[in-house]
């Protein structure tokens, strides 16, 4: 008896201890929507800020209705300090690929590193998201392409 309670507790300790052992990294990863074995992941890299970036469609992205979008930006080489701005001017916009339509949505800056885009309304259609990162003459730039249709 006195045995199986103390498999039992050691059991339910290390199962305890396991679940603490998360470093901030790992749940700032989770925050993101990155797996554990996607950790080193940076879906917009922009090297010279030393950045990694990320959209996160809260709603949408649709032709049929209203879309609002999270661009969201960290050090992946200290991500436990959060989201971080970039250094310089942030620009997005998007572009119809087909005719070269350009909407530039509202920023509204949520936070450090933050920024969304509410109330994005698109016809059908492949459209380009280009984020930019501009410091004077020079820009870094990611072009991201979806398709929407009805």
């Amino acid at each position: 008896m006195k045995k199986i309670l103390s498999t039992t507790f050691l059991g339910i300790l290390s199962l305890f201890l396991s679940s603490c052992g998360q470093d901030s990294s790992q749940r700032f990863s989770e925050s993101l929507g990155i797996k554990d074995t996607e950790t080193n992941l940076c879906p917009l890299e922009f090297p010279k800020q030393g950045l990694c970036g990320k959209l996160i469609w809260e709603t949408g992205p649709t032709a049929d209705g209203v879309s609002s979008l999270r661009l969201v930006f960290w050090n992946p080489k200290d991500s436990a300090k959060g989201y971080q701005d970039p250094q310089g001017e942030l620009k997005l916009f998007f572009r119809m690929s087909c005719c070269g339509t350009i909407k530039v949505p509202k920023m509204i800056k949520a936070g450090a590193g933050d920024f969304q885009f509410k109330d994005l309304q698109f016809i059908p259609g492949n459209w380009e998201i280009h984020i930019q990162i501009h410091q004077g003459i020079h820009f870094e730039e990611k072009i991201e392409l979806i398709s929407l249709n009805v």
